[in-house]
């Protein structure tokens, strides 16, 4: 059963929505294709098929799963790198979920000129940016967690509730 502190933010953001971060998303992805590939592919072999269903019921508890073109360019990226008939697979189910998230934009000049944009890149910005407009974000990235928390973001560390979720 996941802490208090984690299901007091379900609850405060279920219908807003949950910002992913483009690790946490790729694991979903491919999940969602086959979740014993999760230990097998080097961008996610901290994951497995447990992983995945702890994340697959926390995302469940959400209106939205919002997104970013900056996220989905990484996740996009990293996938590039799976075997020539997994990628296949990966983007043919990459699009067909993709209009099931919540896509939003932030111009590039407005994610350059965020406060923590040098310390933690573009992608990363560009969550922080959407999520300020009272968004939940979930990530594994312990530095990220840091720069959220700077920023009052509202942020639950996947690795938090990993165990809580299984």
């Amino acid at each position: 059963m996941p802490d208090s502190c984690v299901l007091g933010l379900i609850r405060k953001h279920r219908l807003t929505g949950v910002v992913v971060d483009s690790n946490l998303l790729l694991v979903y992805f491919i999940g969602l294709l086959d979740p014993g590939a999760l230990q097998t592919f080097k961008r996610t072999q901290a994951f497995d098929a447990k992983d995945f269903e702890a994340l697959a019921m926390f995302l469940a508890e959400f209106a939205k799963v919002v997104t970013t073109p900056a996220v989905l360019t990484e996740v996009s990226g990293l996938a590039n790198q799976l075997h020539t008939w997994r990628k296949e697979q990966f983007f043919a189910e990459f699009k067909d979920r993709v209009g099931q998230l919540d896509e939003q934009h932030r111009p590039a000049r407005q994610v350059c000129g965020h406060e923590h944009f040098s310390k933690c890149g573009f992608s990363d910005a560009t969550i922080m940016s959407v999520a300020e407009a009272g968004l939940l974000v979930l990530t594994d990235d312990l530095p990220f967690c840091g720069f959220l928390g700077h920023r009052k973001v509202d942020y639950v560390n996947f690795n938090h509730i990993r165990d809580g979720w299984r």
